[in-house]
């Protein structure tokens, strides 16, 4: 494939060639056709070479700034990363690089579910929650696993990170909402009856951020077990996370956006959750 014109649209100097992307300069850098974003998964999925498959992970990392962002969330980018991550698993071996690789796609994962939900007019509020359209992937199962997995990605990034900025924070509370009911009312569903067996069905993935340390172990051997009771139960403890670290302005945004009212139906379901206010944090 000829491009006969530039991918990017450079803002500044190039200040570095050492990687097969060569266009992708650290946070500089405008994507003008990003569906080359997808040729270099294509590429990638099937390389044998684990550390260039990291090194090019990480160039497209670097080039998540909130444009290219964007530009990228009007694509079926989850798409990509499901059959990228499909293929990969067929050729993994056992090396540091390996684990790397699902550790930076993780990163990218939740660097671009948090920039989607922050916003007011989001593609999660657009499509209630069914991120990934499933047109070119056999199983929609699988997508549906996979769907599981970003959303306990994305979790994990508010127990690390817990303070939520108040111009925000009304649109990141309403789309954890929606994508809670997707999860609940679609996701749930969909593996259980697609299985026959209940919601505790296990999902053989490796875990997500920050469970996931990079470490000469197979994916396979050092695998957390992602269900849709876990995720569930990752939702009420997240609540609860935010919760204990916000003030009361960010604590009464989230009871609007029923995030408690969530919680408090989890903990019903799961009788050794408990409610927490916040209040004895201020």
């Amino acid at each position: 494939m000829i491009l006969d014109r530039p991918i990017f649209k450079r803002s500044s100097p190039r200040s570095s060639e050492d990687s097969i992307s060569r266009t992708m300069n650290k946070n500089t850098e405008e994507l003008i056709y990003p569906e080359t974003i997808s040729l270099i998964f294509d590429l990638l999925k099937v390389s044998e070479n684990s550390e260039l498959v990291f090194q090019v992970l990480t160039d497209i990392k670097r080039i998540l700034t909130p444009v290219n962002m964007r530009c990228l969330w009007e694509q079926n980018w989850l798409e990509w990363i499901i059959i990228f991550l499909q293929e990969r698993f067929k050729v993994m071996e056992n090396t540091i690089y390996n684990q790397s690789i699902l550790t930076m796609t993780d990163t990218i994962v939740q660097k671009m579910m948090i920039f989607d939900i922050s916003r007011k007019n989001s593609i999660t509020s657009k499509t209630k929650g069914a991120l990934v359209i499933t047109q070119n992937l056999l199983d929609k199962n699988d997508s549906e696993k996979y769907m599981l997995r970003f959303i306990d990605i994305l979790l994990s990034y508010f127990d690390k990170n817990p303070n939520v900025n108040m111009e925000i924070s009304s649109h990141t509370f309403r789309n954890l909402g929606i994508l809670y009911r997707y999860l609940n009312d679609h996701v749930c569903k969909n593996i259980s009856n697609s299985i026959s067996i209940n919601t505790n069905q296990s999902i053989s993935m490796p875990p997500s951020p920050p469970y996931s340390p990079i470490s000469n172990t197979l994916p396979s051997q050092q695998q957390m077990f992602i269900t849709t009771t876990s995720v569930r139960r990752h939702f009420a403890s997240t609540i609860n996370i935010l919760a204990c670290h916000n003030n009361s302005t960010i604590r009464t945004s989230m009871k609007s956006s029923g995030l408690f009212k969530i919680r408090d139906n989890l903990i019903k379901d799961y009788n050794d959750l408990a409610p927490i206010d916040g209040n004895e944090f201020l």
